[in-house]
């Protein structure tokens, strides 16, 4: 579902907020079938591990349904007998407790926690130890931030703050995608180019000096846009992107462009074609 409990000055998306609370939503039958089928794919083919991910909006809005489809094939399938599947959500965090740990744990469940580095409040408007200690409870998190405005931008310092902060995370992803938009406040897309330009020579530097963290960003992102989009700088510009390994779905069949969008490309009545 789309609604969301914060106002972050970087989304380009404006929340969408039920006024009665009632975030529990109605999962048609043909997308549990979906569901269903995707699983028993995944356990049979186990040469490496699926997931169904849980989005919003803020997923923990929708916890009661999360759990509702989790534990409808946990008693169904024996997920756990090996590393074939895993179910996951993403979240701000602001809505997790302790009992939600605990679910997220006994089930072995992945949870992506989107933390903006090294500014978080001058985007999110929080910043919260009690959040980060509740996430460090789960077994399985990673840090999914986004370095995608004129105060987040520096890469490689935004991933030696996270693994700072959260040096048990499973997975630590940055992404460089500048966000412009005329609903944002001036400062958030007012970028100091050279700036950036510098953070993206220092990535550069430390990757060629055989740092791990930028060698293992640089190659894995630069090098692949600038071969595989023919972009001469090695920068591309594209909304949101899915690529072979992801697509969102939302609860009533639609194949969306992104979870936080509202276009629609195809339901699951199509073919994958």
């Amino acid at each position: 579902g789309g609604a969301c409990n914060m106002r972050c000055r970087h989304c380009a998306q404006l929340p969408i907020r039920d006024e009665n609370g009632k975030f529990h939503v109605t999962i048609v039958p043909k997308v549990w079938q979906m569901m269903d089928n995707y699983i028993q794919y995944a356990l049979k083919n186990h040469e490496k591990q699926r997931h169904i991910y849980f989005y919003g909006g803020e997923a923990l809005l929708y916890w009661e349904t999360i759990k509702e489809v989790v534990m409808h094939f946990v008693k169904k399938y024996d997920i756990f007998a090996n590393k074939a599947f895993r179910f996951g959500t993403q979240s701000n965090g602001l809505l997790l407790t302790q009992d939600k740990v605990d679910f997220l744990n006994e089930f072995d469940m992945s949870l992506g926690f989107s933390y903006d580095a090294p500014y978080p409040f001058a985007v999110r408007g929080y910043v919260s130890d009690k959040i980060c200690e509740l996430v460090r409870k789960v077994k399985n998190y990673s840090i999914t931030p986004t370095c995608s405005n004129a105060y987040n931008y520096d890469i490689l310092l935004a991933h030696r703050c996270l693994q700072a902060k959260f040096p048990e995370a499973r997975e630590i992803r940055n992404t460089f995608n500048l966000s412009f938009s005329f609903d944002m406040d001036k400062d958030i897309y007012s970028y100091d180019w050279d700036k950036v330009k510098e953070s993206i020579r220092k990535l550069r530097i430390a990757a060629q000096l055989g740092d791990k963290i930028a060698l293992s960003w640089f190659l894995t992102h630069f090098k692949n846009m600038r071969t595989k989009y023919e972009v001469p700088t090695g920068l591309r510009v594209a909304s949101c992107l899915y690529n072979h390994a992801e697509i969102p779905i939302t609860v009533d069949g639609k194949f969306s462009g992104c979870q936080n969008g509202d276009f629609f490309f195809g339901t699951v009545d199509d073919t994958l074609d």
